[in-house]
């Protein structure tokens, strides 16, 4: 099967979640109850926001495995060695920082397409983590610094 025929799906999906956690009054509340008590205090239902975040992160991974296992084979260990390079994305973006997430991911998988393609096929894996040291050499801040500033 074309690989070409996945990439529309494949790159909305991202575009979407961004733009949900972003602009809709879940996502800005999903935002906000990474301080508990706090959202507790404004009247988030964190335990209901929880269960609804849950959810939609378990649909979007079944979406990704749908878009991965017709270009490669099912196997039991096929989500550990994506979950590798994911942890180096969210770690090289931000916990925090969606977008930086986003544009870190493609940087780390872009990088290990070119780096296995033209470098060493044998290190394929570790090419992620190779890059995350790299950058937090370079950039102790990581890709993307948030700007935190306080108003008074």
């Amino acid at each position: 099967m074309n690989e070409h025929y996945f990439f529309p799906p494949a790159s909305a999906y991202p575009l979407n979640w961004c733009l949900f956690l972003l602009k809709s009054d879940p996502g800005f509340c999903a935002r906000y109850a990474a301080d508990r008590e706090t959202a507790l205090l404004q009247g988030i239902r964190v335990n209901r926001l929880s269960i609804l975040m849950f959810g939609l992160s378990a649909a979007l991974a079944a979406l990704g495995g749908l878009l991965v296992v017709p270009i490669i084979p099912a196997s039991p260990e096929l989500g550990f060695t994506l979950l590798l390079s994911s942890f180096a994305a969210v770690v090289l973006g931000g916990f925090d920082n969606v977008g930086g997430t986003v544009v870190a991911a493609l940087v780390v998988a872009i990088t290990q397409q070119l780096l296995t393609g033209y470098v060493n096929h044998d290190y394929s894996e570790a090419y992620p983590y190779i890059i995350l040291l790299v950058v937090l050499i370079l950039r102790p801040s990581g890709l993307i610094k948030q700007s935190t500033s306080v108003r008074y």
